[in-house]
């Protein structure tokens, strides 16, 4: 058996887990969310805007708050197939949809938005480093309308604690804080020289980096910044 550690947020991990028990039964699944969503609301009034920015499906259900100021005939930029099929449930009639993650988003609004149009960016407090760059270059202006924050979960349950102990393998980190913060739990439940033992599967490089090498036995990045190439590594760790 391969124990493998889901570390994203409740609202997302089920798909991954059930992802993971598909590829093959020899994977057990073990989940602590190491991030919690705290809702937010920011603003009174929303801005009036040209359309409205998603990078993640969170950002669309905690823009319920806004419900009768948002204007669903107007286009929505979506990070990933989930986050459009999110915006299709809440009621976005014309959604465009990038992929790589929210710098995979940018090519995608340039194409279909001009100079001197507003964008509403509903999403969590922090953002992307440089995701805005590019699109003030070209004009286009951006209100970050944050609706949630992600506070750092500070335990685990007694059964993960064990299963860290004695079962986990492989740990999958789908974002920088997440890996800061594992590096945190780490410490206070001093298990680095169980670590060493693991793997970490990272979404991306940046990710990757929020890690130490020389604490872990291996740290392999996807090749895309995609839930499907991290399963791809995976299935390259036999129990």
């Amino acid at each position: 058996m391969v124990g493998v550690l889901i570390t994203r947020p409740i609202e997302d991990a089920e798909d991954t887990a059930q992802r993971i028990k598909a590829l093959d039964p020899r994977y057990k699944v073990y989940h602590t969310p190491l991030l919690q969503t705290k809702p937010q609301k920011s603003l009174d009034v929303l801005p009036q805007c040209d359309g409205y920015i998603f990078t993640s499906s969170r950002g669309v259900q905690y823009s319920i708050q806004y419900e009768d100021a948002i204007d669903k005939a107007l286009p929505a930029f979506c990070v990933g197939r989930t986050t459009s099929d999110a915006a299709q449930r809440a009621g976005f009639k014309t959604r465009h949809i990038g992929q790589g993650g929210s710098m995979g988003l940018i090519p995608v609004i340039l194409e279909n938005m001009t100079k001197g149009q507003i964008l509403s960016h509903i999403a969590g407090h922090d953002v992307c480093d440089g995701f805005y760059q590019d699109l003030i270059k070209a004009g286009l202006h951006i209100d970050h309308i944050p609706v949630y924050k992600m506070e750092p979960v500070t335990s685990v349950s007694s059964d993960i604690y064990d299963a860290l102990q004695h079962d986990i393998q492989v740990v999958v980190f789908f974002s920088s804080r997440t890996a800061e913060n594992f590096n945190d739990l780490v410490t206070i439940y001093a298990i680095q020289e169980r670590v060493k033992t693991m793997r970490a599967i990272c979404i991306s490089e940046q990710v990757a980096h929020c890690l130490d090498q020389a604490h872990w036995a291996d740290i392999m990045v996807a090749q895309y910044p995609k839930q499907d190439s991290m399963l791809s590594c995976l299935e390259t760790i036999k129990g």
